[in-house]
């Protein structure tokens, strides 16, 4: 199975959160996982965050930046170019999201994955209308 996984999600497969184990049991049956070009950006964001709500430790992220680094040879990542961009822009318009997921949603829509997995209630709902299947991990 090919998956979309936006950051939302992926940063649980390497900060143990509340829904991390759900994440892992879907990741056992991915064959590829395919990210938009500003997971990196935004994973290296909310590792900031968590470091300033002191909720992970300096080593803790080091060791989640470095996992990633190697993780991100091995996954697609949707290609930041002028369809990206008019996808992007015609997600915002269409949905009234904000820029980054906006992207994000662009980014599932054209990996053409089987499945469209987020951790962002809104996010869920408007990939909900535009794909054939969106996954929540969390509680809604």
């Amino acid at each position: 199975m090919k998956a979309f996984i936006d950051t939302s999600s992926l940063i649980k497969k390497y900060v143990e959160e509340s829904d991390s184990k759900l994440l892992d049991e879907y990741l056992e049956k991915i064959e590829q996982i395919i990210i938009s070009p500003i997971t990196a950006m935004e994973i290296h964001s909310v590792l900031e965050r968590k470091l300033r709500e002191k909720t992970i430790t300096v080593d803790e992220a080091e060791f989640v930046e470095k996992e990633f680094k190697i993780d991100l040879i091995y996954f697609g990542v949707i290609k930041w170019n002028e369809n990206l961009e008019k996808k992007t822009i015609q997600m915002i318009r269409k949905y009234q999201l904000k820029v980054f997921d906006g992207m994000q949603l662009a980014s599932g829509v054209l990996s053409n994955s089987d499945i469209f997995i987020t951790s962002d209630k809104r996010l869920y709902n408007t990939a909900s209308k535009e794909l054939k299947k969106a996954v929540f991990i969390g509680s809604l």
